[in-house]
């Protein structure tokens, strides 16, 4: 005959109690201090008075008030009762050290599988050797294992993203993009977006995303890629003043290109070309001797470098000859500095290569001991460097429009110079032809070389053209207004009286402060520490600095995707890794770790009493639907000392085990319980790992989503082969079991 059962009342929390209900319906005191669990016997005023005087009421609790303890019980009934089952929350640095070790990881776009692999491994056997066991165990529980490295990457990756888009909603000027296509090693297009935007009086470029175009890459693909992330993150496209792409028609066609789509939704937004494409574009032109001459080149390159033999030997020849370098570089036409590289290798190393070419009777070999067709080598790798050179100038992040301009006008007028110097003998802007002329012994035998005539002429004629081919390319356009470069040496006397920004201007040029200002800081940080003060002409002189002008910033994470996705890691989404690795916005690892609990057997040794108590309350309750792959609902999964059976009557009964059959796939998925007094949806997926020996849960309630776990739910099934046979439970390395509580029973023993 059971005894009679006691009932909860309010008046109890006074005592720093409160009320978990058991499946049977009995209720019991929880205190709330020392997360005791007593009996039902002890719901009585005296026992609970008796506890609270005993243990606590010289403490700080003392004092405390019944409107205090109520406060206290309604943040007590939201917080995980994991304790009660032998767990304990994981220490706060052991997160963050997990944390930072993945922003490392990802930042150096490394496997994921590195920190449990190498990483932790090394750092235990060096915590063993130089600090003794004790921190080897300490420093053993940070979990690096594959998925959790993966999980941190992915929260990080959301808190970057959160803070660009807060950033960028709450910048004062409308921000730029910058975005381009590529294919990855799996051949999937991928397109890569950047932004430049302003905050804290400082013009900023990040990482926007890095998302693939699953199937075609028409315009119409790409617009509705960033339509959708703009959407998904209230992003307006008002808030965009310009757009930066490269040439191809995808991006830049007049009636269907990304360009004219994203005008025909926001026609106040700029489109502009890639300035270092155009430039790559521009210095193709080449004169018939000279481009012949460019021709043989590469073959001679590719000659040597197509055979894996003729390389060798000719490295070693090189080495034998003292030469400066041993190896041809390959020429690349989508390259934008290959030809200038190529052509000064080939220069460097000609005496070599002739001695090679010649070796082996090569159809071509008597060219490097023609005099013209060493001085035309000369003057391609002289103004293919200069070139280069001008193209490295516009490299790199931060470019704007007026520094990119100095920079082409001044080469296109620097190239009228050079023709002039070039008629009258003056070839000191070739530096390697200036050399040639004026040896007395030439390498190739042949003394006091002079340039002919006919080649002055063709060298005229380039620069002629390429000065042509960068006005097509570079097209004088309405330049940006005077103030903006110069504020205080600007004339307002010679300037139109009706020209709104002129009372600004003369404010600033009277400003002593502001002239300071200017000497001491960048033009673009000058006009952005404007907008408070002067905001007219600082609104003005921002749609100059912000709008982006190349678009090295996705070549350049095109290269580091190269280094993320490799054919080992085809199947990668790379996008968390892109964010994480490229993105200057810190993560706020701190901020991730406070929001987040994770809980961990308390030992080893007690893992099956924690296991245990988890499994008291799951055990035998009805379900609505699961799925066991391998065996049915009905026929058990045996091990050595126990079983997991799955009976006809939709019952669940889970006991302890030691060890599983052979072969056996077992994946629990979606264990639903209707029981009236709680609801508990879970994955569990059982697999062997060599680290990382804990469990780990998530638990959200169903008025408030909070992520608490370790781990998302892992879906790639538990395969045990033959050699697996003892498994015992302390061994289990992951179990991850995510649970979903209804708020129909708050006083559960088992609640989130």
């Amino acid at each position: 005959m059971s005894s009679k059962k006691r009932k909860w009342s309010d008046e109890y929390v006074q005592y720093g109690f409160t009320c978990i209900t058991e499946r049977d319906g009995s209720q019991r005191p929880n205190c709330m201090i020392c997360n005791a669990r007593l009996r039902n016997s002890s719901l009585a005023p005296a026992k609970l008075r008796e506890h609270f005087l005993k243990l606590h009421g010289d403490g700080q609790y003392k004092n405390t008030t019944l409107a205090e303890f109520k406060v206290k019980r309604a943040r007590f009934d939201e917080k995980a009762t994991l304790p009660v089952l032998g767990f304990v929350p994981i220490n706060k640095p052991i997160l963050t050290a997990s944390y930072e070790v993945a922003y490392l990881i990802a930042k150096q776009g490394k496997p994921h599988t590195i920190g449990e692999t190498l990483i932790k491994p090394a750092v235990l056997k060096m915590a063993n050797i130089m600090l003794g066991k004790a921190a080897e165990v300490k420093l053993s529980q940070i979990p690096l294992s594959n998925d959790t490295v993966s999980d941190r990457i992915e929260d990080m990756c959301k808190d970057i993203l959160a803070q660009v888009v807060a950033d960028l909603i709450s910048s004062p000027a409308k921000f730029s993009l910058q975005l381009d296509e590529t294919t990855d090693v799996s051949n999937l297009s991928q397109l890569a977006v950047f932004v430049r935007y302003v905050k804290d009086d400082v013009i900023k470029e990040d990482f926007l995303f890095c998302k693939p175009l699953t199937t075609t890459t028409k315009a119409a693909d790409v617009k509705t890629l960033v339509d959708d992330f703009f959407k998904d993150n209230n992003l307006p496209w008002d808030m965009v003043s310009a757009v930066c792409s490269d040439g191809a028609p995808v991006m830049l066609g007049r009636k269907s290109g990304f360009g004219a789509l994203v005008k025909a939704d926001a026609p106040h937004i700029i489109v502009t070309h890639c300035i270092l494409h155009r430039h790559a574009l521009a210095t193709k032109t080449l004169p018939p001797k000279l481009a012949e001459v460019l021709k043989i080149v590469v073959e001679y390159v590719n000659y040597v470098r197509n055979s894996a033999l003729r390389h060798r030997i000719f490295s070693k020849l090189c080495k034998e000859m003292g030469s400066e370098f041993e190896v041809l570089l390959y020429h690349s036409n989508v390259r934008w500095l290959s030809r200038g590289q190529v052509l000064n290798r080939v220069f460097a190393v000609r005496v070599e290569l002739a001695l090679f070419l010649q070796e082996h009777q090569h159809r071509h070999a008597d060219c490097l001991k023609n005099s013209e067709f060493i001085l035309i080598l000369a003057y391609i790798a002289d103004i293919f460097a200069a070139l280069n050179h001008l193209n490295q100038q516009m490299q790199g992040g931060g470019v704007n429009i007026i520094e990119a301009e100095e920079n082409l006008k001044a080469f296109q007028k620097k190239l009228s110079l050079w023709k002039r110097r070039t008629e009258n003998d003056n070839f000191a802007n070739f530096p390697l032809l200036d050399d040639c002329v004026s040896k007395i012994e030439d390498v190739s035998g042949i003394g006091d070389i002079s340039v002919p005539a006919e080649l002055k002429q063709a060298i005229a004629t380039h620069l002629d053209e390429l000065a042509k081919s960068l006005d097509g390319y570079f097209p004088t356009r309405e330049s940006y207004p005077a103030w903006v470069r110069q504020p205080f040496t600007f004339s307002v006397e010679t300037t139109d009286v009706n020209d709104k920004y002129l009372d600004e201007i003369i404010e600033i040029q009277q400003s002593q402060v502001q002239q300071q200002l200017f000497r001491t800081t960048t033009l673009s940080t000058f006009w952005c520490q404007q907008m408070v003060t002067y905001p007219v002409i600082a609104k003005k002189a921002l749609e100059i600095f912000i709008p982006f002008v190349t678009t090295y910033l996705c070549e350049q994470s095109f290269s580091r995707m190269l280094d993320i996705k490799t054919k080992k890691r085809n199947r990668l989404c790379c996008e968390n890794d892109m964010r994480v690795a490229l993105a200057k916005v810190k993560p706020r690892i701190s901020e991730l770790v406070s929001e987040r609990v994770y809980w961990l057997p308390i030992g080893e040794t007690e893992c099956h009493v924690a296991f245990s108590r988890l499994l008291h309350h799951i055990r035998a309750a009805p379900f609505k639907e699961s799925l066991v792959k391998g065996p049915t609902r009905s026929s058990p999964i045996r091990g050595k000392s126990a079983s997991l059976n799955w009976n006809t009557t939709g019952a669940c009964d889970i006991g302890s085990f030691s060890a599983f059959s052979s072969s056996h796939h077992i994946k629990f998925y979606h264990l639903s319980f209707s029981n009236a007094a709680q609801r508990l949806a879970g994955v569990a997926t059982l697999y062997s790992r060599p680290v990382d020996k804990y469990i780990a849960f998530m638990v959200t309630s169903a008025n408030k989503t909070v992520a608490l776990s370790d781990f998302k739910p892992l879906h790639r099934p538990f395969y045990l082969s033959s050699n697996k046979l003892s498994f015992h439970l302390a061994k289990i390395q992951y179990l991850v079991l995510n649970c979903w509580y209804s708020c129909a029973a708050p006083n559960s023993s088992l609640h989130g």
